[in-house]
């Protein structure tokens, strides 16, 4: 660093008065010291004054000693100090009490210069964004990227929206996708990785407000692209170059910026963390698999493995038999769960179904079935499974045991009030699942919990429980068994009850089936001929002239009117060919 502060220093010595001279004495033989002294501890050591100080760094060109103690402090982090343990290096000589002590000593020192490097100001202004932002967006990759992973944990405890992703491609997706109202953060300590920069390019291609965390050396392309910078102070010799000092220097601004968010915003803040907390207890109760009936040993199975082929099966139906039982149980919450899905779809929302193992893929396979089926939109029905897609294939380990991926899953699909999220686990406590459901009762949407354990965690997270008992599974723990199919047959039940309130089902018939292939083109036909008892020619020409559409062909011939006259009979009666016909029926008798 040719210009740097210490060498200008040396240079102003033979020029400066006596006075200026103990000063530039005492900075360059204790840089790290005054590094931490205020002006008037720095006039004490020097014998001088704090005017005198002043003065001299505005000779320098300084605006104040602030920012003198911000360049010294730059400097220092590219410069090392090969006399201070602290900056040392490892070498192959150090034993580990030495490189314990100087890792530690590195920290701290970078803690302390980064908190005399931060402009509180900023700061406070960068809390303030970050409260009233719709949304965060997060950008940093590597070291960077854990540091931003940190930030995110932190605001989904307070309910704040934010996004992260592992992979860059998503992130850039991520910036592309931003909208007014939205925020940056973009993490890079050495301000130059093309990543993040590229995400910092395209955020304020939208006009959202970027926030860098990185070094303030004045090599950081970063801080010069973004509208704040919450600035670090390190250094990285050769064997700590893994971001050992920046990360630290890194996590300590997320701390401050996270702790002046909550300060701003302290009320609603402290009130959602106490909500979001899990103590210790609550977690050891939670894994504590032995009192569900679920997890429990069943005494008709216990020579399950001396069993023959045909004992195994007949054992098998017999516990299937009490498993549907159970459901008879909880019919009238099933009822009241298809009367809320009904409801959603009809105000412009979607229903979520969302688990994590069998129960996911239970949802997902439901959600999966609705579209072919009754002919609405995939975005309708939606199947959310811990660990993403893969899961449905692959078991993604500990993905079920995270209450923010559950919160986040929502959080991306843009969940609001006119949704409904159905939250399904065996067990009932499955931490995906609870943080999903706590996540939809903050965004003002109705939540139900299917478990199959009474008193659940998910049932109580939740504002409908539908809690059948199928009871202890065949093979202990299994619940892809009976509380599989338990599950499955109340999802049956929602999503085919409130298609049926939707009006996709006349009598009952799929009257809104989709016409996707030859088979599907004869069963149009065929519903045509069973709804109305015309002929094939009849329904063939029907559905013609309603362009494949089943529910107005129907009302077509039944009605014996025209495709369009069929349509605007459809759409008074909101989609329901009974009300469409028998309105139409009314009308006619109204008029006569």
């Amino acid at each position: 660093m040719a210009n740097g502060l210490l060498l200008r220093l040396r240079e102003r010595e033979l020029s400066a008065s006596p006075a200026e001279r103990n000063v530039i004495a005492y900075v360059s033989a204790h840089p790290h010291e005054v590094v931490g002294l205020s002006v008037r501890g720095l006039a004490d050591v020097t014998f001088s004054s704090p005017s005198s100080i002043l003065r001299f760094c505005k000779r320098l060109g300084f605006a104040g000693y602030k920012e003198f103690q911000r360049e010294l402090i730059a400097e220092l982090a590219l410069l090392g100090d090969k006399k201070d343990v602290a900056l040392e290096d490892i070498s192959m000589d150090d034993s580990v009490e030495r490189i314990v002590g100087k890792v530690m000593k590195s920290n701290v020192r970078t803690i302390e210069a980064t908190a005399r490097t931060l402009d509180y100001t900023v700061l406070e202004r960068c809390a303030a964004r970050l409260k009233r932002a719709r949304a965060v967006n997060l950008f940093g990759i590597g070291a960077s990227r854990l540091v931003a992973h940190d930030l995110a944990q932190k605001l989904m405890r307070v309910d704040k929206e934010c996004h992260l992703y592992d992979d860059w491609h998503d992130q850039l997706l991520c910036a592309k996708n931003m909208h007014e109202g939205d925020m940056a953060i973009a993490f890079s300590y050495s301000g130059l990785t093309q990543e993040v920069l590229d995400c910092t390019a395209e955020a304020q291609r939208h006009n959202c407000p970027v926030v860098a965390v990185t070094k303030v050396d004045g090599s950081s392309k970063l801080a010069t692209m973004a509208d704040a910078v919450l600035g670090v102070a390190a250094s990285e010799p050769l064997v700590r170059s893994g971001a050992m000092a920046s990360r630290m220097a890194q996590l300590m601004v997320v701390d401050a910026l996270y702790a002046a968010y909550v300060a701003s915003d302290y009320e609603r803040a402290t009130h959602v963390i106490k909500q979001n907390y899990i103590g210790k207890d609550e977690v050891n109760e939670m894994l504590d698999l032995t009192k569900f009936t679920t997890e429990q040993r069943n005494q008709r199975s216990m020579d399950l493995d001396t069993m023959t082929s045909l004992q195994i099966v007949t054992t098998m139906n017999d516990e299937d038999l009490r498993a549907v039982q159970s459901v008879t149980k909880v019919l009238p919450q099933v009822a009241t769960a298809i009367d809320w899905a009904a409801e959603a779809l009809e105000r412009g929302g979607r229903v979520f179904y969302m688990g994590a193992g069998t129960s996911g893929r239970l949802g997902v396979l439901d959600a999966s079935e609705c579209p072919p089926t009754f002919g609405v939109s995939p975005d309708l029905i939606v199947g959310l499974i811990a660990g993403g897609e893969t899961a449905f294939i692959k078991a993604v380990e500990g993905a079920e045991d995270s209450d923010e991926l559950g919160a986040n899953d929502l959080r991306e699909r843009g969940l609001s009030d006119k949704d409904l999220v159905v939250g399904l686990a065996a067990s009932g406590r499955t931490p995906y699942v609870v943080g999903g459901l706590a996540y939809a009762k903050a965004t003002g949407c109705k939540t139900i919990a299917i478990a199959c354990n009474q008193g659940s965690k998910i049932g109580e997270s939740a504002d409908l429980a539908i809690e059948p008992v199928p009871g202890p599974e065949v093979l202990t723990g299994s619940t892809r068994l009976k509380a599989g199919t338990v599950q499955k047959l109340i999802l049956n039940m929602i999503s085919t009850g409130a298609m049926v309130k939707i009006g996709k089902v006349y009598q009952n018939l799929m009257v809104d089936v989709q016409q996707t292939n030859e088979k599907l083109v004869v069963r149009g036909q065929n519903i045509v001929m069973e709804a109305t008892g015309c002929t094939r020619e009849r329904a063939v020409q029907a559905l013609a002239d309603a362009g494949g559409h089943v529910k107005t062909a129907i009302v077509s011939v039944l009605l014996d009117r025209d495709a369009e006259q069929a349509t605007v009979a459809l759409e008074r009666a909101r989609g329901h060919v009974r009300a469409a016909v028998s309105g139409h029926e009314k009308s006619n008798a109204d008029a006569q």
